[in-house]
C-alpha cells in the first residue's frame, strides 16, 4: 500500500482514511482520451490556448487552482508569484496567437478557483 497522496481523487480518498494499492499488473482502459495531453503542443500554454473544448478547459483549470490553494499545503507567496508569471506569459502568447478569448476563459477559471466558486458554471452546465 502507498502512503496518502496529494492530488485529485486520490487526495479525497486518502484524506477520508482510504488507502491506495499499486497493482502493476492491472490494465486500464480509459473511456475517453485526456484533453490536456500535449498532442502537437510544445508547452502547457499551447494546451490551454489551443486544445480541448471550453467546458474541459474551464473546469480543469478552475478545479486545479482550487485544489492547489485549498487542499494542498501551498506556499502562498510562491503560488502568487508563479500565477503572476504564468498568467502573464499566457496573456502575451494569447495576444500573439489571436487566442485572447480562450485566455479570458482561463483567467475566469483561475479567479473562480481562487474564490472557491465551485459547482456548475452557467455557460457550462454539467
Amino acid at each position: 500500500f502507498s502512503r496518502p497522496t496529494n492530488n485529485g481523487i486520490t487526495y479525497r480518498l486518502t484524506h477520508a482514511g482510504g488507502r491506495i494499492a499499486l497493482i502493476t499488473a492491472a490494465t486500464i482502459k480509459d473511456l475517453e482520451s485526456s484533453w490536456n495531453l500535449r498532442d502537437g503542443a510544445s508547452s502547457s500554454f499551447g494546451v490551454l490556448l489551443n486544445q480541448g473544448n471550453d467546458f474541459r478547459v474551464y473546469y480543469g483549470t478552475r478545479n486545479g487552482v482550487f485544489f492547489s490553494v485549498y487542499c494542498r499545503d501551498c506556499n502562498t507567496w510562491m503560488f502568487r508569484l508563479n500565477r503572476w508569471a504564468y498568467m502573464g506569459s499566457l496573456a502575451v502568447l494569447a495576444r500573439i496567437t489571436g487566442r485572447t478569448e480562450r485566455y479570458r476563459l482561463v483567467a475566469e477559471a483561475v479567479r473562480d478557483g481562487l474564490a472557491a466558486r465551485l459547482g456548475p458554471h452557467p455557460r457550462f452546465p454539467l
